[in-house]
């Protein structure tokens, strides 16, 4: 059945979903489920780039030329198609059928308030799930296409883009939910991905997602980055595991090596960004990359290194959280790191 139920986003973060009623979610009470039980609203959302007035029922933007108006109705109608698939990931992670997905943030041990704070949600098992449910809300073929939310066959014949995946709405700096992040969900307490299956998988670019602008997380991060810095991590999944672990100023890249466009954004919000990428090869090259891109942006970077551990998380499983701050504390200037 049909809710009536809004989300809403506050000071750029996705607040308030609710689960079917019928659910039992054993990993967050039942008052904590009650309390997610906002959505986001599209006028609040749109109205952060274009000025909007009441027309009717509905919302228009005041622009100049057609071409103008036809892109922006274009934005709004994906910005709102994505409001609509972050509530149904969000009902899908407290459904019967997420007990998964909820197993999983168990695992890494997020509790209701971090889950609620980054609008977790799960992306169902079956190939059809969103895309049924967006069709029956009226978008239409062309609009679910070009979303990146739904992939069309040579065929015609056209499936979900996320199945059996923890989702994770990226949201940007005005609060819009643009894009999704989804994790794969293997069988059995491991977690592990099926054979062929990417682990990371995330939105392609669409006319209001480009992975190379935007940072994961500064939506939470942005108002302590100017007073503490920001830590860029490599993954959204390190950045929700810190924020359980109380560390507010972390963000991360897309899935993609740090670009310009993600450099100048990170200025806008922070004086000094710290670097911390995982130990392997792979990481400390990518790190060395990023040391590159934020000093051509004259950005005050340091370096975080990791050391006795594959990655972030493990490290601060073994040695504690309070390490991890005294790391962040006594990093490198980035020039001293690249030297050594």
């Amino acid at each position: 059945m049909e809710t009536n139920n809004m989300f809403k986003i506050e000071d750029g973060v996705l607040k308030k979903c609710t689960p079917p009623e019928a659910t039992q979610v054993p990993l967050i009470s039942r008052q904590s489920i009650e309390e997610l039980n906002r959505a986001i609203n599209i006028v609040d959302v749109v109205s952060g780039y274009t000025n909007l007035r009441p027309e009717s029922n509905s919302f228009k933007g005041q622009t100049s030329d057609s071409g103008h108006q036809d892109q922006h109705e274009l934005h709004k109608r994906l910005l709102e198609l994505n409001r609509q698939a972050a509530r149904f990931f969000c009902d899908a992670f407290y459904a019967e059928t997420g007990e998964t997905a909820r197993a999983y943030a168990q695992k890494r041990g997020w509790n209701s308030k971090t889950i609620m704070k980054y609008g977790i949600g799960y992306a169902p098992n079956q190939r059809t799930a969103l895309l049924n449910k967006l069709q029956a809300n009226g978008f239409t073929e062309e609009e679910l296409v070009q979303s990146g939310m739904v992939v069309k066959k040579e065929s015609g014949a056209m499936y979900d883009r996320f199945c059996n995946r923890l989702i994770v709405p990226i949201i940007d700096v005005r609060g819009n939910v643009i894009g999704f992040g989804g994790r794969a969900l293997g069988e059995g307490i491991t977690f592990l991905a099926p054979p062929g299956t990417p682990v990371f998988l995330n939105s392609p670019e669409t006319p209001v997602f480009h992975k190379g602008a935007q940072i994961f997380g500064l939506n939470i991060a942005k108002g302590i980055g100017l007073k503490e810095g920001l830590v860029l991590v490599e993954s959204y999944i390190d950045v929700v595991s810190l924020y359980q672990l109380g560390f507010t100023n972390i963000v991360s890249v897309l899935g993609t090596a740090l670009t310009p466009n993600q450099a100048k954004l990170l200025k806008q919000y922070a004086n000094d960004v710290y670097v911390c990428y995982d130990s392997d090869d792979f990481g400390k090259k990518a790190a060395m990359r990023a040391i590159d891109v934020l000093a051509a942006e004259g950005i005050k970077t340091r370096m975080v290194e990791v050391a006795d551990a594959v990655d972030l998380i493990e490290y601060i499983q073994l040695k504690g959280a309070k390490s991890f701050r005294d790391l962040i504390k006594n990093a490198k200037p980035a020039t001293k790191y690249k030297i050594e």
